[in-house]
């Protein structure tokens, strides 16, 4: 059985007052996880140029990042996965943080999570941009 359930709101801390303004960032909304399943932070370049990427995996209770600062160039069409498995034994929630090189609307990103016996997709979280 999946342990699986995802968050109905959750609030992400804005800048703070007087900081400068990011880069172009999206956000996927954190989900709760528990072993055994696995998760992946994607990211697909729909634009007709190449755009610099950085994916961080980010677990949301604690704010430490699982996977920090992949950075990759994606050509047109191409995207990236970067897979990430719970620690075993605790249920805490996740999120995939992306910064873009370029406007949002170059990009489509999500969080996918999947089941570690069958590989079926259970659950695809769309990221948005927050500014």
């Amino acid at each position: 059985m999946l342990a699986i359930a995802a968050a109905a709101l959750w609030i992400v801390a804005p800048p703070r007052a007087g900081s400068a303004k990011q880069p172009n960032v999206m956000f996927t909304s954190p989900v709760v996880l528990a072993a055994p399943v696995l998760a992946n932070c994607s990211i697909l370049n729909v634009d007709d140029v190449a755009h610099e990427i950085t994916i961080d995996v980010i677990r949301a209770t604690n704010g430490d990042r699982v996977i920090s600062s992949f950075t990759r160039t994606l050509d047109p069409g191409i995207g990236v996965t970067i897979g990430f498995s719970p620690i075993s034994g605790v249920t805490t929630a996740y999120y995939c943080k992306f910064t873009l090189s370029s406007e949002p609307e170059h990009y489509r990103a999500n969080l996918q999570i999947q089941s570690a016996t069958s590989n079926t997709a259970v659950l695809v979280n769309p990221a948005i941009l927050i500014n």
